[in-house]
């Protein structure tokens, strides 16, 4: 009799524990069709639901054939930049308006203010116009950490063209491939900002906070929350203009009109300059116009007004613009080279 219970407990004791294995898989699987596809940077980032940060409302197509980067020998215009240049989308309104632009990212752009010009004279560009492109938040250490001496542009290159954002992507188990770890993450996160919110909470490196207007410039389910890239709020005070003004004067010299173009922080749009900054904040934008450089001096204002003017002007689950909003830029930098040649 003992034999057969003991017998009986084994059998039991697996039944618990494969049902237990089970339930978890099963588990853990509808955690990932109920969080849907990982898209945005920021969700990825702070492990937290596309279903409450994922933008709802579709962005404006871009026709492919205007998201081109030119052999630089072929360019006119000459981009050098972050990821805010990677997707070509800006740049396409560019290519509207019949210009050929090149783009460049600054990883491969590591050069001293002093043979800028000539190394991107010798890698075959023959054109009038260079834009240099930044974030705001990286733009101070950018002046300093671009000086590398004799370093050569190798190999140009073009970026492959990254689609731009359509409507919400549809669910697909197998490309997004989240996994037990982080949908456990992400579990934990929604239970954090459901029951117990405060104003500021942080997931790692993105800071969620809380904005009265947000339903007003967002189109996400959480839009009284807004995610921010913790980065923006411990960005070095900026007084490098002296450093951007050489390499003006540098490509100025070598027949080069530069515009620069400091992209601002999220932060800055929706929640104004300076706020929750660890560090004392100054206006890069004053700071260069004050210098004499050619800056879209209040590209910050112009941001602030549109993103009250059109929903998702960031990408609410991004720490970058949405189509709608690199259209818009595109539209400005356009504007200015048109100007600049004196149209």
């Amino acid at each position: 009799m003992q034999k057969q219970t003991g017998k009986f407990g084994y059998k039991k004791f697996s039944l618990s524990v494969g049902s237990v294995l089970i339930f978890t898989a099963l588990l853990m699987c509808g955690g990932e069709l109920y969080f849907g596809t990982l898209d945005g940077d920021l969700t990825r980032l702070g492990s937290l639901p596309e279903r409450d940060f994922g933008w709802q409302q579709p962005q404006p197509l871009v026709d492919a054939k205007y998201l081109h980067s030119y052999p630089i020998s072929e360019a006119d215009v000459l981009i050098v930049g972050d990821s805010f240049s990677a997707s070509l989308v800006w740049q396409s309104q560019l290519v509207r308006g019949g210009y050929k632009p090149a783009t460049l990212h600054w990883n491969k752009v590591k050069l001293c203010s002093e043979d800028f010009a000539q190394v991107i004279r010798q890698a075959g560009f023959s054109g009038r116009y260079v834009v240099v492109e930044a974030v705001e938040r990286t733009f101070h250490d950018l002046m300093y950490s671009i000086c590398k001496k004799g370093s050569k542009i190798k190999k140009i290159t073009e970026y492959s063209s990254e689609p731009p954002l359509t409507n919400q992507p549809s669910f697909s188990l197998a490309s997004s491939r989240l996994g037990a770890k982080w949908v456990l993450e992400v579990m934990l996160n929604k239970l954090r900002y459901t029951y117990r919110p405060t104003e500021v909470m942080d997931f790692r490196t993105v800071r969620m906070i809380a904005l009265n207007n947000g339903c007003e410039r967002f189109t996400n389910h959480l839009c009284n929350y807004v995610l921010f890239y913790t980065d923006d709020f411990s960005k070095p005070t900026f007084n490098s203009a002296n450093t951007a003004y050489i390499l003006d004067q540098n490509l100025k010299n070598a027949g080069l009109q530069t515009l620069w173009l400091v992209v601002p922080d999220k932060s800055t749009v929706y929640l104004g300059k300076g706020k929750f900054d660890s560090i004392p904040y100054t206006n890069p934008w004053k700071s260069l116009h004050a210098k004499g450089i050619p800056v879209i001096a209040d590209l910050d204002e112009q941001f602030i007004q549109e993103s009250h003017r059109v929903k998702d002007f960031y990408a609410p689950n991004n720490t970058h613009l949405s189509t709608t909003g690199y259209l818009f830029l595109g539209s400005l930098i356009l504007g200015y080279l048109q100007k600049m040649e004196g149209f």
